[in-house]
């Protein structure tokens, strides 16, 4: 059986700007296959926003490993996404604002999503 770990997608910058569901997703899954298909689920689209500039905003986990940790990690660092109600996570075309750096969706093992602010552990 494979070992849980954490997978940290990171969205490409595709045209000057970030677009929902996030601009981090955190996503606990046993391969890297079932990362993307958790991923995909909240948002992230490998398949769409090819620029011949910049490429498309999320790649899978056979095409750029962002990050794969024991934990949930950022930029090497272990992070927690603290859950906040009074946010809705944006669409997958909203434009991300100032007001959405710092908060990212994390998804646990058993699919729970949580959308919120990401700080260190």
């Amino acid at each position: 059986m494979n070992k849980l770990r954490w997978y940290t997608y990171d969205q490409s910058k595709v045209g000057g700007y970030f677009v929902g569901p996030a601009r981090t997703i955190i996503v606990a899954a046993t391969s890297p296959v079932a990362a993307d298909v958790a991923a995909e689920k909240v948002g992230a689209e490998f398949m769409s926003d090819a620029l011949s500039c910049c490429g498309r905003r999320w790649s899978r986990m056979a095409e750029h490993v962002w990050e794969v940790a024991d934990v949930p990690s950022y930029g090497g660092r272990p992070v927690t996404v603290t859950p906040d109600a009074a946010l809705t996570i944006p669409s997958d075309t909203e434009q991300l604002s100032d007001a959405h750096r710092g908060l990212a969706i994390l998804v646990a093992a058993d699919g729970t999503v949580s959308y919120g602010p990401m700080k260190a552990a």
